[in-house]
């Protein structure tokens, strides 16, 4: 048998044709399960699966065009790394869940990432950045950053985020002192975040605090509030807080 399947998840293709069709019974594509097949060309994901896993087609150079079922809502890490001829690529709105480099080093990404401005978005998730960045990148609306995203860009000054946006591990180690505007409807409050608060290539406790405070809900803010040690973080947010969701929990910092 062509494919080794449990439990509903395609565990792993042992074939070598380059037209492969999943069976309907999968309902998930499991982790390298297409690893490296170099003969592969086409694929059809039939609308049981809900899941491609970790790797789940790394290396398969043949492949030009994928079209991702509305039935799938999570892309996990690296699903399609190092897919470089993969030059089309259909995902639907129902994606809500879109792993680190899912689709690092295809010719699609490289495509998006010479014609977007600052940053590639795909269903409200910052997946690249793009080649050419601003001193100013707008996030605004952005529901996700993942990891990693900004690194070692020392040119932005500024990051506008909306309140309750998502902010990956590391996703803005720029290396270099940053600005960023939070905002929620119409109130904005600017947040600077220095140089000397990173610490070697990882952020520091605190500076990560402000990250989870930013992307967490209101009750969670209420708990997380104490852990923005740094003076300059705390009363720009309280009355930020204050303004945008009349909290008296907060109009008690800001009077």
């Amino acid at each position: 048998m062509d494919f080794e399947i449990k439990n509903g998840v395609l565990v792993k293709y042992n074939g070598s044709n380059p037209d492969v069709i999943i069976p309907s019974d999968v309902t998930a594509i499991g982790e390298s399960a297409f690893e490296d097949c170099k003969n592969l060309e086409k694929i059809e994901i039939p609308k049981s699966v809900t899941k491609i896993g970790k790797f789940a087609f790394l290396q398969c150079d043949s492949l030009r065009k994928i079209v991702i079922p509305e039935s799938v809502t999570t892309i996990d890490d690296f699903a399609f790394d190092s897919c470089y001829n993969l030059n089309e690529i259909v995902i639907p709105e129902s994606v809500t869940t879109i792993g680190d480099g899912a689709f690092d080093v295809t010719k699609w990404l490289e495509n998006k990432m010479a014609t977007e401005k600052n940053v590639v978005i795909v269903n409200g998730i910052v997946i690249s950045r793009a080649n050419n960045i601003e001193e100013s990148v707008n996030l605004e609306g952005v529901k996700e950053i993942l990891n990693g995203i900004f690194l070692n860009c020392n040119e932005i000054k500024e990051f506008i985020v909306s309140d309750g946006t998502k902010i990956g591990y590391n996703a803005f180690f720029t290396g270099n002192t940053f600005n960023i505007c939070l905002k929620h409807d119409d109130f904005s409050v600017n947040i600077p975040v220095k140089e000397s608060e990173i610490e070697s290539y990882w952020f520091t406790e605190r500076t990560e605090s402000l990250f989870d405070f930013i992307g967490a809900g209101i009750e969670q803010k209420e708990l997380l509030f104490d852990e923005l040690e740094i003076p300059e973080y705390r009363y720009p947010i309280a009355l930020f807080m204050a303004n945008a969701y009349k909290s008296e929990f907060f109009y008690t910092f800001v009077n």
